[in-house]
């Protein structure tokens, strides 16, 4: 017996769309959001999602928000479908105007400790992951896994002294890729051929099944 399915089609289909951003930009776009919203960055003049520098001295205080690097790795990348396990480093920037260097010192360390105490929040690890599907999805954070924070003393904008808080946080998540079908799998085609006929010589036999659709 010769069991045969129909080739899947190469044209007329369209892969669904899983999700149109990473979990990483979620991350991001999430602590984003936060900063907004908590001193002192709720005041800054700009606020932009980018390893970026002020380009105008009305730009101070700036803030910005970026990806560094992001690592996945799959430790059981022989058994099935993907598994990644991710490490997002995100980079955080805040640069005041410097006119007194202790006065600076004071508030680029008020800014650390503000984004550490964000850490209070009991669902500081879950963000939207905006979805087609389920607008109300979350994506969680396993943990953080390292963090770094220093401070950096310069001149911009017309010489202007500025001061500037750099911290980076590596956020640790997983997230998998299971395998999207191109067929429903709506009709079962099958012929059959008396074995050891020659396929040839006799007719075979050809049998369809409509199959029933599962309640939604």
């Amino acid at each position: 017996m010769t069991i045969t399915y129909p080739p899947p089609p190469t044209t007329d289909y369209v892969l669904p769309i899983i999700s149109v951003h990473s979990w990483s930009n979620a991350i991001l776009l999430g602590w984003c959001e936060r900063m907004k919203l908590i001193p002192p960055f709720d005041t800054a003049a700009k606020f932009v999602r980018a390893n970026a520098r002020p380009s105008q001295l009305e730009h101070i205080p700036f803030v910005g928000v970026y990806l560094l690097q992001e690592s996945m790795s799959d430790p059981a990348y022989m058994q099935g479908a993907p598994d990644f396990e991710a490490h997002t480093k995100l980079g955080f920037s805040y640069i005041i105007q410097n006119n007194d260097v202790d006065a600076a010192a004071d508030i680029l360390d008020a800014a650390h400790w503000s984004l550490m105490k964000m850490f209070h929040y009991p669902n500081w690890s879950r963000f939207p992951f905006p979805h087609p599907d389920d607008p109300n999805r979350m994506m969680e954070v396993i943990g953080v896994s390292d963090i770094s924070h220093d401070r950096e003393w310069g001149n911009r904008i017309n010489e202007t002294p500025i001061a500037e808080m750099r911290m980076e946080m590596t956020f640790v998540h997983a997230f998998n890729f299971e395998p999207v079908p191109l067929d429903n799998f709506e009709i079962f085609h099958m012929t059959t051929v008396p074995y050891p006929a020659d396929p040839q010589e006799v007719k075979p036999i050809i049998t369809e099944w409509v199959l029933p659709k599962s309640p939604t």
